[in-house]
Parts: C-alpha cells; sequence; structure tokens
C-alpha cells in the first residue's frame, strides 16, 4: 500500500512534528527495525516493501524520488540507518512520528519552518528565485557570504558603482571598479534591488542557502524622447559612505569623458573635479589641494606609474578604452595605501566578460586607438590587447610658435590583460609600455616611456575572509639628446625601477564591518643620470652618478562600518618602514655655514646592501560620518601620510627633466597631516548634489630648490636644495545634476598653498623666510560642464574653464656692474602669469542602438578654445625695439601660448 500523500499535508505533518515531537526524533527507543538487502532498487518499491512488511508510512512529494535507487544490506538496523543511506547527497530532511511514521520535506523548507531561514520577501520560493549555496548545507550557515558581478546585460560588461539594497534591511553596498560585489547575509529569502545610473532598475528574488556566487545584468533604461525618466541612482552614496573626498568614476563616465586632444582623457576628467587643477595647458599632470604631481600615487592595474604624459601632457598614458574604473582619494585615504602625500588615483583595467571575440577602437586627427578581446574555451579564461599610435607633426606645424611648428613628435603604448577565474580563484595579469619620442627644431631630443606589469591573485577561502596578493614592477625612463652646440653634443639619461608586493586579508564576518590587514614591500633603484658624447668631435666627458636603492615596508590595517543608520567611521592605521641602503656615497659637511661642495670634509663610502639611514612613521586615518537626515550629512576626517620619494623639478609643470630622489640623511621624507570637514546634500530623488569640504593641511620638509640651483647630473642635489614648511588650505563646492535632458556640475575652489623657509644662511633663505605662494598656489578655479541629451544618440557639451594664473618669479631690472650686465630678480613667485580661462564645444552622436548589429560607430566633432583665448603657458623676456631715450636697447615681457585661435578636432569611434 502506497501511503505517499500531497505537499500540502506532508508539510502539515512535517511542521507538526517539528515542533511536538523534534525532542525524540531519531531518539525512540521503539523505532523499527528492519532486515532488508535491496540491490539498485527503486526507492519507491523499497518504501513500498517495508509498508507491507513492516506497516511503515511515508509521506513525501511525488517528484522527490522518482527514477532514485538505492543498494542496502542490513538486519535487524535500525529505520534512521536505511533513511540516511536513501538521502545521501539530496539535499532533503526527514522526521519520525511514533515509531513508523517518516516525512521528508527539502533542507531550506525545514530551515524556513526552524528559523534557520528566514523570508525578507515574502516570495513563493518556487517562481523565479536565484539559488545561491549548496542546497544540502541548509541550515549549515548561520552566515553566508554572496559574491558576484553586476554585468551589461547588453554586451556583458561590468558595471562599476551599481547600488545593491537589500529590501527591508538596511544592508547595501555598490559594485566596485570590475562590477564585483560581496553582501553578508543570513540564510533565507531575499529581494535584492540593483540599480546603476543609466540603466532600469532591478529586483532580483534570492534564496540564500550558504556561500555562493551570482551575476546579475541590468539593460539600459529605455527612455521616450518627450521626457527622461531615471529609475537608478547612485548619488546618494555620496551622503552615505563613512569617506570623503573621494572621486569614483565608472565607464559611463569614461564614455561622457570632454573630447581633448581629439580623444577623451581621464586626467583631463580629473582636472575640472573640485580642489584638483591640472598643471597646464595640456599637461596631464594634477596638483591636488596644493601639492605637486610627484604627490600623487598614480596605480595602474596595481602598478605605479611616474609619468603619466604623452607628447608632454597633450594625451595621457592611460588608454580610456582599457579601463573599467577609477577611484581618487584626496580626502580620507585608505590604510591600504600609502607612499604618496597628496591623493591616491587607482585605476582598474577592465577585464572581459562577453563571450567570443570582440574590439573597439577610434581614428582622430592626432591619434588612432584599437583593443580586442575575447574569451578562450571552458569560459574560465579572457583576455585584452590594446595599443596607440600618434601622428602629431601636422598639429604642431599649426602652433604659432615657429621652433613648435619645427618639431617632431609621436608615442605609441600597448597593453594586455589575461584573466583566469573561477569559483574560488581570480589571477590577473596585466602589461603596459609606453614610448614618446620629441624632437624640438633641432636642439634637443626626448625620449622616455614606462613599462609596467602586475599579477593579481584574489583566492577566496570560504564566507568569510579571502585574500588579495597583487606584484608588481615599474620601470620608467628618460633620455635626452643635447643637439645645439656641436662641441657639447651630448645625451643625459635618467630613472626610476620599482618593485612592489601587497597583501591585502579581508574578513567578512561581522554584519556591516568591512576589516581588513595587510603588508606591503618596495624596493625601488633610482638611477639620478648618466652622461655620455654622442660623438667622438663632442668635449663632453662620460659621467655616471651612483644608483640609489631604497625598501619601503609597511603595515596596515582598517574597517569601515556603521554604528547605526546616522554614524558610521572609516578608520585605518599604517605603520610604514624605510631604509636606503648601499652602495651609496655620503659627503660629509663643514658644521658651520650651508651646504655646498666648497664644504665637503670628508667622503663615506657605503658598499653593497649596507644600512645608510632609516626613518619610520606611524599613520592613522579616520572618517566621521553623522547622517542629519536622510538626504544630507556631515563627515570629518583626518589622515597622515609620508613619502619617501619625491621628484625634484624646478618647474609646476612635470617634463622628462625632471629627477627622481629618495629620501637621505639630508633630504628627509615628506610629511603631511590633513583635517578636513564636509556638508553634503542630495534633492529631487538625487538628480541634485551639493557638496562643500574645507581642508587644512599641514606640510614638513618639503624640498625647494635654491636660487640658481642645478639639478642635472649632481652628484649631491643636496647642496641645491632647502627644506620647507607648507601649509595648504581651501574650500572646494559642487553643484551637480545627474540625469535628465540637461546633466552636468559647477565646480568651484577657492585654494591656497604657502611655503615658508627657516634658514639660518643668506642661501637657505627664500623670500626672508616668510610665507610664500608655491608653485601650485591657483587661488581661484571654475569648472563649469554641461551636456543636453537631444535624443538618445545625439548630444551637446559644453566645457568652461576659468582659473588664477600660476606664481612666477621675473626679473624686474638690470644693472652695470663693471664689465658685466646684472639682473636683479623678485621676489620668489611675486608675480602671476594672467588668469587662464577657455571654453570647449562638442557634439557626439553615438552608436547604433540595434542590438545584433556587429559593426557600430560614432562620431565626435569638438571645437577647442571657441573664442580663441591666448592663454599664457610661460612668460619671457626678449630684446626689442626701443628709441632714443633708453638707447634703442629694451627688453619686452612676452607670452608663449599653446593654442590662441580656435581648433577643431573630430574623431570616429567604433565597435564590433
Amino acid at each position: 500500500m502506497n501511503y505517499r500523500r500531497g505537499y500540502i499535508h506532508s508539510l502539515f505533518v512535517f511542521f507538526t512534528v517539528t515542533v511536538f515531537s523534534l525532542p525524540l526524533c531519531g531518539q525512540n527507543p521503539d523505532m523499527v527495525k528492519i532486515s532488508a538487502v535491496y540491490s539498485h532498487t527503486a526507492v519507491l518499491d523499497a518504501f513500498r516493501d517495508l509498508t507491507a512488511r513492516y506497516g511503515v508510512q511515508f509521506f513525501y512529494r511525488d517528484s522527490i524520488f522518482a527514477g532514485d535507487t538505492i543498494s542496502y544490506a542490513g538486519q535487524e538496523s535500525d529505520l534512521s540507518v536505511f533513511l540516511q543511506e536513501v538521502l545521501r547527497g539530496k539535499p532533503l530532511e526527514y522526521r519520525i512520528v511514533g515509531s513508523n511514521k517518516v516525512v521528508f520535506l527539502p533542507s531550506e523548507r525545514v530551515a524556513l519552518l526552524t528559523g534557520a531561514m528566514i523570508n525578507m520577501a515574502g516570495n513563493d520560493m518556487t517562481k523565479g528565485m536565484i539559488e545561491v549555496g549548496n542546497p544540502a548545507d541548509a541550515g549549515k550557515y548561520r552566515r553566508a557570504e554572496i559574491r558576484g558581478r553586476i554585468l551589461n546585460g547588453k554586451n556583458g560588461e561590468p558595471l562599476p558603482g551599481a547600488s545593491l539594497q537589500v529590501e527591508n534591511l538596511s544592508v547595501g553596498t555598490t559594485s566596485n571598479m570590475d562590477g564585483s560585489f560581496s553582501l553578508v547575509l543570513q540564510p533565507g529569502i531575499y529581494n535584492l534591488q540593483v540599480a546603476c545610473l543609466g540603466f532600469e532598475q532591478q529586483k532580483f528574488s534570492l534564496k540564500v542557502i550558504g556561500p555562493g556566487a551570482v551575476d546579475l545584468e541590468l539593460f539600459e533604461e529605455s527612455v521616450r524622447l518627450e521626457e527622461v525618466k531615471v529609475f537608478a541612482k547612485m548619488a546618494d552614496r555620496n551622503v552615505r559612505s563613512n569617506t570623503m573626498g573621494l572621486i569614483d568614476m565608472d565607464m559611463r563616465d569614461f564614455k561622457l569623458l570632454p573630447p581633448v586632444g581629439g580623444d577623451k582623457d581621464i586626467m583631463k576628467r580629473l582636472s575640472m573635479m573640485p580642489g584638483i587643477s591640472s598643471a597646464g595647458e595640456f599637461g596631464s599632470g594634477i596638483s591636488v589641494r596644493g601639492g605637486g604631481d610627484d604627490q600623487n600615487l598614480y596605480l595602474l592595474e596595481g602598478a605605479s606609474v611616474y609619468n603619466t604624459s604623452h607628447v608632454f601632457g597633450l594625451m595621457s598614458v592611460i588608454n580610456p578604452d582599457a579601463v573599467a574604473g577609477m577611484k581618487l582619494y584626496r580626502g580620507y585615504i585608505p590604510a591600504e595605501f600609502g607612499e604618496r602625500v597628496s591623493s591616491v588615483i587607482d585605476i582598474r583595467v577592465r577585464d572581459n566578460a562577453r563571450k567570443g571575440f570582440h574590439g573597439q577602437g577610434g581614428i582622430g586627427l592626432f591619434n588612432s586607438r584599437v583593443m580586442f578581446n575575447g574569451t578562450l574555451p571552458g569560459d574560465h579564461f579572457s583576455w585584452m590587447l590594446g595599443g596607440r599610435s600618434s601622428y602629431s607633426d601636422w598639429i604642431l606645424g599649426r602652433l604659432p610658435d615657429y621652433n613648435l611648428r619645427s618639431s617632431h613628435a609621436l608615442f605609441h603604448d600597448l597593453n594586455g590583460l589575461f584573466q583566469y577565474k573561477n569559483s574560488k580563484n581570480h589571477l590577473t595579469f596585466f602589461a603596459y609600455t609606453g614610448f614618446d619620442r620629441f624632437r624640438y627644431a633641432g636642439e634637443f631630443t626626448y625620449r622616455y616611456g614606462n613599462n609596467l606589469a602586475s599579477a593579481r591573485w584574489t583566492r577566496i577561502f570560504n564566507a568569510n575572509w579571502n585574500t588579495e596578493l597583487t606584484a608588481s614592477v615599474s620601470d620608467y625612463y628618460v633620455a635626452r639628446d643635447d643637439l645645439a652646440e656641436a662641441s657639447l653634443v651630448k645625451q643625459v639619461s635618467s630613472g626610476i625601477r620599482s618593485l612592489d608586493a601587497k597583501l591585502v586579508l579581508n574578513w567578512s564576518k561581522f554584519h556591516n564591518h568591512r576589516p581588513l590587514a595587510g603588508v606591503q614591500a618596495i624596493h625601488y633603484t633610482v638611477y639620478p643620470g648618466s652622461q655620455k658624447p654622442l660623438n667622438s668631435f663632442s668635449l663632453i666627458n662620460p659621467l655616471d652618478l651612483e644608483n640609489s636603492k631604497g625598501y619601503e615596508t609597511a603595515f596596515f590595517a582598517g574597517d569601515d562600518f556603521d554604528l547605526s543608520d546616522w554614524f558610521g567611521i572609516s578608520a585605518g592605521l599604517r605603520f610604514s618602514v624605510y631604509q636606503l641602503t648601499g652602495p651609496y656615497q655620503k659627503f660629509l659637511y663643514s658644521a658651520e655655514g650651508p651646504l655646498s661642495p666648497s664644504r665637503i670634509t670628508d667622503t663615506l663610502m657605503y658598499t653593497e646592501g649596507l644600512h645608510i639611514v632609516t626613518f619610520h612613521s606611524f599613520e592613522p586615518r579616520l572618517a566621521v560620518k553623522f547622517m542629519l537626515n536622510q538626504r544630507s550629512s556631515v563627515k570629518f576626517s583626518f589622515s597622515k601620510n609620508t613619502q619617501y620619494l619625491m621628484l625634484l623639478s624646478y618647474t609646476s609643470i612635470p617634463t622628462p627633466n625632471d629627477v627622481w630622489k629618495l629620501a637621505d640623511p639630508y633630504i628627509r621624507p615628506v610629511s603631511s597631516r590633513q583635517l578636513a570637514m564636509g556638508y553634503f546634500r542630495n534633492s529631487a530623488d538625487n538628480f541634485f548634489e551639493f557638496s562643500a569640504e574645507i581642508y587644512y593641511r599641514w606640510l614638513e620638509n618639503l624640498p625647494e630648490y635654491k636660487n640658481d640651483a642645478l639639478l642635472e647630473m649632481n652628484p649631491h642635489p643636496e647642496t641645491e636644495l632647502i627644506k620647507t614648511s607648507g601649509r595648504n588650505y581651501g574650500i572646494e563646492c559642487m553643484i551637480r545634476k545627474n540625469g535628465g535632458r540637461i546633466d552636468g556640475w559647477i565646480n568651484y575652489t577657492y585654494s591656497r598653498a604657502w611655503r615658508r623657509t627657516n634658514g639660518r644662511y643668506s642661501e637657505e633663505i627664500i623670500n626672508k623666510n616668510k610665507w610664500y605662494p608655491s608653485m601650485f598656489d591657483r587661488p581661484h578655479d571654475l569648472n563649469v560642464s554641461g551636456t543636453y541629451y537631444y535624443n538618445r544618440r545625439l548630444r551637446f557639451t559644453a566645457n568652461f574653464y576659468l582659473s588664477s594664473g600660476r606664481p612666477t618669479t621675473l626679473p624686474e631690472y638690470q644693472f652695470d656692474f663693471g664689465n658685466n650686465m646684472l639682473v636683479w630678480y623678485s621676489d620668489r613667485n611675486a608675480y602671476r602669469l594672467p588668469p587662464y580661462h577657455r571654453l570647449d564645444l562638442s557634439v557626439s552622436r553615438d552608436e547604433s542602438l540595434h542590438l545584433r548589429k556587429k559593426w557600430k560607430g560614432s562620431w565626435t566633432f569638438s571645437v577647442l578654445n571657441i573664442y580663441g583665448r591666448k592663454n599664457a603657458y610661460s612668460v619671457f623676456y626678449k630684446k626689442a625695439p626701443g628709441g632714443l631715450q633708453d638707447n634703442y636697447d629694451v627688453s619686452g615681457l612676452y607670452k608663449m601660448y599653446l593654442i590662441g585661435r580656435p581648433f577643431p578636432v573630430v574623431t570616429y569611434n567604433f565597435i564590433f
């Protein structure tokens, strides 16, 4: 006789048994003893046999055992032994009522009934559920980590910055640069809201049984032409996150970058943000809150980049097609980052989630680019390969300066990525090489480039913790050929190489906590200079300066957690140790008087590996958030940073002439302490953002050059440098509109960057030891950007820039002294270049919206400097015609500008 019952009947019996008889389950002394031998017998037939011989009744759902067989042999054994064999490897549980009634149910249903799983969604768990975890593990875990990625359902590309919110719980997160996310939840049933700007908001029903992975897809939002309705907004993260001073950009931001020089450039976009200014007309280097470009740590897939510019800043070394996302930390810097005192720019290269072979690129007036990506059979391997090359001479030929018109410039770069992924391991290998060549009117030639490589291994051990190990090498080199004088032709070269290894441990055992800890080790080798003649007729003597070697080790730990819905904290501590090692040549100087070559009293020679000097630093970081209401918050942050590597430069614009220098017994590491406070508010469903941040930074041991300093090929640069203190402060305001037919922002920054010496001798004193503006002091900076979306494919963009001119030092008068003509210079940075302002306009026609179209093209037409402003790149004196009163001998002040007229640019982009 078959005692099967319906599912509802089984559920009722099981619930009754669970509530009233659970302590007796499996422990009944009167349990039936059975003797049976089955060999590949159908389970249902075995049930019928036991029912006929022993009167055992079985309650189960019809489909549970359909097609199952059992092999069993037992004499006078407990019924429970037989039942365990029946359920081996199946996500089921049973209860025995009395001695002869057996009820079967799925494990997750049992977990729900007993409270081991919760239902926060109220859904019918049989419809449209995404199951996470092994069904056989139901009830095993108290908490489970869900990992996955948010993908563009159209092309499979990851979506950084997507927001995930669990309904009916104050639990949520955002996807990182490669679209990955992590949530820790109690096993149960949940509705997960996923949103990303420009994409339809989606709700996913999850059945969380245990740790597991899941990929979720979003699709671009459908917009009627007569109106724009935005369903998704990740911008309230700027209000709710604990950190401040963070700029987070994803692939959609890169797509909408304003074109500069015929291409979209990430560094140009950064220079339009509050508190960040560009060093020059087209300089790729940036100044963050009054700091030099060398005070910014640029990380490209974990590898340091020491020169971010192509063609002296016309383009950056970063190919926008290859980038998945970028984060710039200028306020609170997480503990896992160090090495610099102003900011960290962490750039991640996008991986490939699309099956098959794909490509994209662009053809512009200045350069062209192409990128290919694809997957290998098995779906575990993916790859990406891209490159760029320039043809810029025709642009130089149209510049107003005669020498630039007679110059030659080119660059090319190549980057590649290879990845392997499975449920527990994620391996990434990245490589980049770039080369620049610039010949200036037959006077000199520069050749420089970056070579980078990195490997990252992410290992997921269990639901509570994972590790990320990154190893990288970065090599920057520069060579200059001086060709102006035939008897003095020479080549001067320098460079730097660093080897970096970092291990980060992430722990997610606790709810609303994101603790991490790790260790980092860096080995620096600086090549300060090598000089050699270019031919046998040159009078230049060969000279090689001693290389410098140093080690930087850091230990760090941090946490990001919310104590309540209105109060959150991000905290971290980094402890760094730096050692300078041999070979090294240390000069000893006379105790009286400033450091100078004439005061050298002795020389100490250190051989390979010998310890020379050690510095260490405790670097605490803290950020606190107070929610005023659901739409606004106030934040505070404090951070201390130390920098053991610096760039010796005469100018605020990075050039290949600059030389990297490690801290040594005379040039101490730069130290920075920053205190900041900000107010953040969103309104109109996050359509509008407003933020205002105030900061104050104290800096020590900043290197400043003496008057008439000579840094190139100098074996004792400490004699040409002065130690200064600094104070940078300012306020940064931003009003931004997200979404709609028109979006954009208005950013205004008032900031000051002051320096002061404290020297005892005249050679060590600048401006009488009074505060003076640094090279990066730009009090006023205004950026306005707006985009009008005519329809889903056509948009118009305008960008306006206005900033104070850079400080400069100028000669004030000249006089005769004996037979010599001498020039008297002003105080350091006593004058400024004229204010800088420019308006750029562009129109873009995006690619086709047809999903099945294999080749898609888009066009961008831009006009730079629409009203022809002649912005001064630099100023200089030269002889000019005079009159009788000045003996026909005067000097006039002139300015050099790069673009003094409207400059049209057109670019064609394609995807296939």
